[in-house]
């Protein structure tokens, strides 16, 4: 067969709809913390954490879900109540738009470990 006649086979496509933007992000959440705070929405291929160009938060983020289902619930839970990602009364905001496509991530490893992080992270994500 031709290069243009072969099919590709196992490859998956998600679509715009599956990503959903996370704003009013406190100063302490990776990309870790993302993902395990909305996998209980189902599963998640991606997560990011905005940041501008010296590795400062820019307290957004994206979460790439498998699912648009996934993403819709997401959506809905997230504006019919206040999602805490961690100790600070910060509710994040939760919306479906499409991605930027040229952006760095914040990872766990990447951040300072001050007191006030231990303090911000000694309650997990939740519902309040």
């Amino acid at each position: 067969k031709q290069w243009y006649q072969r099919r590709v086979r196992g490859v998956k496509f998600s679509t715009v709809q599956s990503y959903v933007k996370v704003s009013n992000l406190p100063p302490f959440v990776s990309v870790e913390l993302l993902e395990m705070a909305f996998s209980q929405f189902g599963e998640i291929e991606m997560s990011q954490v905005v940041c501008d160009e010296k590795g400062n938060p820019k307290g957004y983020g994206y979460v790439l879900f498998a699912k648009k289902k996934s993403a819709e619930e997401c959506v809905n839970a997230c504006n019919n109540g206040t999602f805490l990602l961690t100790r600070l009364p910060m509710a994040v905001n939760v919306q479906q738009v499409p991605t930027e496509d040229d952006f760095d991530n914040v990872y766990e490893e990447s951040i300072k470990k001050t007191k006030e992080y231990f303090r911000d992270r000694e309650v997990p994500p939740r519902f309040a």
